[in-house]
């Protein structure tokens, strides 16, 4: 009876177990993009701060 617990699931939990298994990819998926747009933007700022700073320095000291 219990040789394979996929073939007593009806077609409408399997439905089911798809789509929580793609709604919690997605959910991760967002989570990642967020983390990675928020690493992006502080590294390009943290650049343009660095180039600020060097053009200040040369436009001050010339």
């Amino acid at each position: 009876v219990g040789r394979n617990p996929t073939m007593r699931m009806q077609p409408h939990m399997i439905l089911a177990t798809i789509k929580e298994t793609e709604q919690a990819s997605t959910f991760i998926m967002e989570k990642r993009r967020n983390v990675f747009e928020k690493y992006l933007k502080a590294t390009t700022w943290r650049y343009f701060e660095e180039e600020w700073e060097e053009k200040m320095y040369v436009l001050n000291s010339s």
